[in-house]
């Protein structure tokens, strides 16, 4: 036996995702697939969580017998991190919420998706391939049948102003390793960033405030109906309900002070450029709290994104891409 000397690295690595037709099913080679304009990644590793029964009574430590890992109670988290394209932005909120057309609007009555069966045809759940991120760091790693769960936004004056955004996922199935062609065709995300210095905040409609940053995060929860340990496959998927929430910092003066607190008053809270960014028509302000330290004061209001009354066709949230 001996030390091996392959190793892994970022830079050498190619992120894709996959569109499946078949949930339990990873996209083809020939399928379709994006390269997402990655800034850094995480992946998750094979581990089941180890359960342990209760000792027993004058026994003060823990035996072997007590201890088995329940595999049905394992899942996978990656996580992408990734500049704000208008074409990376359009794919993962498609996964995220079913719609990828430039809008980008979460309307109260989405998904239009709400079952996720193994076996069963559903454009929703995607493949996401690490090319040569397998231990050896020649094979791709694979991870089929991921939902989305979860994606944040961040704009700010650091960075140049590049809009950052995190895509979070999560798979019950196990993750292959394996050598593979690299998908035949795929269409790169790589494109001009939304820029926070293109854009213009306005905030209930008659604040024109001096923002410094904005963020908003959109998330819902994915959970596994069932599991079967022997073929190491989960029946499906149910989700949650989607939670949108936010923040934004601004210059304390008399514009901020325009912005109405506690009246139960839907809001709408827009940080474009020429109607290319964030709109959130309904928005209700949670929180504000001021920071007095140099060189001067800046308030930052907490929010949620909300649909307007009993309307659930209309937008929570959207992300104007064209």
């Amino acid at each position: 036996m001996s030390i091996s000397n392959n190793y892994q690295v970022k830079s050498d690595v190619i992120v894709n995702i996959g569109t499946e037709v078949t949930m339990g099913t990873a996209c083809l080679d020939a399928g379709t697939w994006n390269t997402i304009d990655c800034t850094d990644f995480t992946i998750s590793e094979n581990t089941a969580p180890l359960e342990i029964a209760p000792q027993r009574s004058g026994i003060l430590s823990q035996g072997t017998h007590q201890a088995r890992h329940s595999k049905d109670k394992q899942t996978y988290e990656i996580e992408l991190q990734f500049n704000g394209s208008p074409l990376a932005i359009d794919r993962i909120t498609t996964a995220l919420y079913g719609v990828g057309d430039g809008t980008n609007a979460l309307t109260g009555a989405l998904p239009s998706v709400k079952k996720y069966e193994h076996g069963v045809a559903n454009a929703v759940p995607v493949t996401l391939f690490f090319e040569k991120a397998g231990h050896d760091g020649a094979k791709d790693l694979i991870y089929k049948s991921c939902m989305c769960s979860g994606l944040s936004f961040n704009y700010g004056l650091s960075d140049g102003g590049v809009l950052k955004c995190s895509a979070k996922f999560m798979t019950a199935y196990n993750p292959t390793e394996a050598t593979h062609n690299a998908p035949d065709s795929p269409t790169d995300t790589i494109g001009t960033p939304l820029n926070f210095h293109d854009a213009v905040a306005q905030i209930d409609s008659d604040a024109d405030i001096l923002m410094s940053d904005f963020s908003v995060d959109i998330s819902r929860s994915v959970s596994v109906t069932a599991f079967d340990v022997a073929t190491s496959t989960p029946s499906g998927y149910a989700i949650g309900g989607y939670e949108v929430a936010g923040s934004f910092t601004c210059k304390r003066d008399v514009e901020s002070d325009k912005i109405g607190m506690n009246d139960s008053t839907g809001k709408p809270i827009s940080v474009v450029n020429s109607d290319i960014g964030f709109s959130l028509p309904t928005a209700m302000i949670e929180s504000a709290s001021t920071s007095t330290g140099d060189p001067a004061w800046n308030t930052t209001f907490n929010f949620r994104g909300m649909y307007d009354g009993t309307n659930t066709a209309s937008t929570i949230v959207s992300i104007k891409t064209a």
